[in-house]
């Protein structure tokens, strides 16, 4: 919105006037141009994404980005653990529980981390932090 052309004004109260709607058209533009957390920022709702009352582990990683999934505790069951019961490696176990655990959001930062030769192995460090504290630790609340 382009800001109101100022007209040459005698009355200083009238002056103040317009200074303040001025801001004030300069604010409500700049507000309009703030946009929402994204998935991966670590303001987003992930709880958008699961059904109501799924309790959900927050994890950061080193860079900033946050990913939410279901706690572990709450994917497994002896019925999902018969259908994986086919699968040869740990890797395609693992890959299986978070295909399970995250939303399709999710599921996409968790397979599109870098993956460099000299760096860390984000997706070992979620699997170790997800495992070892699948029922506490940092879990999103409503609106987190």
């Amino acid at each position: 919105m382009a800001a109101a052309k100022k007209k040459p004004v005698d009355d200083p109260i009238a002056e103040v006037e317009q200074d303040r709607a001025d801001f004030d058209d300069a604010h409500a533009a700049a507000q309009d141009n703030v946009s929402a957390p994204e998935p991966g920022d670590a303001g987003y709702d992930w709880t958008q994404h699961y059904p109501k009352g799924t309790k959900l582990y927050r994890h950061t990683y080193a860079d900033g980005v946050v990913v939410a999934i279901r706690r572990f505790g709450d994917i497994t069951s002896k019925q999902w653990m018969l259908s994986i019961s086919h699968l040869q490696t740990d890797f395609q176990i693992e890959n299986a529980a978070f295909e399970r655990g995250a939303c399709p959001e999710a599921a996409a930062i968790i397979r599109n981390r870098p993956a460099p030769l000299d760096g860390p192995d984000d997706f070992q460090d979620l699997w170790d932090s997800w495992t070892r504290d699948s029922n506490g630790g940092e879990v999103a609340e409503p609106g987190e």
